[in-house]
This record gives C-alpha cells, structure tokens and sequence, in this order.
C-alpha cells in the first residue's frame, strides 16, 4: 500500500487524522491491481466523483472530493494553487493513487475530451463486445486501445450518484 500516514494531513483547507483516513479509506474498494479502478463506495456528485464528509467531534466537516483526498494521502503532496487531480483512467469515482495525477484544469477538460473521443469512436458491435464479454477491464483496455472508465461506463453506464449498480459491479 502505498499511502503516507502523517499524524495530521491538510487537505483543501480542512485537517484529516488517523481516524478520518481509515474512515476514509474504508470506502474504496480496492481489489485486484495497480492497474484496475479503486472504486469509491461512499457519496456521488452528478458527475459521478467521490465525496467524502469527515466526521468530526463537532459534526461532520464539509464535502470534499474523494480523488483529491486519495491523491494527496498517497504522495504526501499538496495541490498547488489552480491545481486539479486528474483520472488517467477516465472514471470519475475511481480513487487508485496510481491513475491519479496533479495538472491543471486545461489539462482536465482535454484528458476528458480525448476519453469522449475514444468512447465515440467504438462502433456499436465493439461496444456490444465490452457489455457482454466475461473478460477484465485491463484485456478489454488493452484489446480496444480505451480507457478503464470507457469499460466502466459501457458496462454500467455513466457514473453518477444515481448508479448504484456501479458500487455492486466493484
């Protein structure tokens, strides 16, 4: 595992201890390898990103991105001001430190253009393909030349608060 256990961890301007991260962490679900998606089990946005709400001796704290949190836990890093995390993967609730890298939001919206572009270019036979087919995300990847979000989002559609059919696949 690769994540740094500092005593106190600032994070968007709100401090995370022992008992947040274990809280924390106990909401991804991380099988398989570095290559596969760690998905986040807790709290959706619409776009289908993480959210995660410290809890804290005098309430819950406020809503804070699930792939931030798992990015800086894991480097020990900082963002930067005008920093954003983004997913090399391409799905938004996946939270594995190894598909997670810091850019800025230029460099977000065309990471999510260029993974737009792929989707759309897979014919309507390919994405049967990808729905049915009982092989890992990882073959498929690598066989289509996509990203593991694209699969994800084939198999069982985009990502959002509303899809729980998402946390029971993982």
């Amino acid at each position: 595992m690769i994540t740094v256990r500092p005593n106190l961890l600032r994070i968007d301007g709100m401090f995370l201890g022992f008992g947040q991260t274990d809280d924390f962490w106990s909401q991804v679900s991380r099988t398989g390898n570095a290559d596969d998606c760690w998905i986040w089990q807790g709290e959706r946005s619409r776009s289908g990103h993480g959210c995660f709400r410290p809890q804290y001796r005098t309430g819950p704290g406020r809503r804070l991105w699930a792939h931030r949190i798992a990015y800086m836990l894991s480097t020990g890093q900082q963002l930067g001001k005008g920093l954003c995390v983004r997913h090399t993967c391409g799905l938004a609730c996946c939270c594995n430190p190894f598909h997670l890298i810091a850019g800025t939001p230029a460099q977000n919206r065309a990471d999510y253009r260029r993974h737009k572009a792929l989707e759309e270019a897979l014919s309507e036979s390919d994405r049967q393909t990808i729905k049915r087919c009982n092989v890992s995300v990882g073959t498929l990847v690598r066989r289509f030349g996509i990203t593991p979000g694209i699969v994800w989002s084939i198999r069982y559609g985009k990502p959002g608060a509303r899809h729980a059919n998402l946390k029971q696949a993982a």
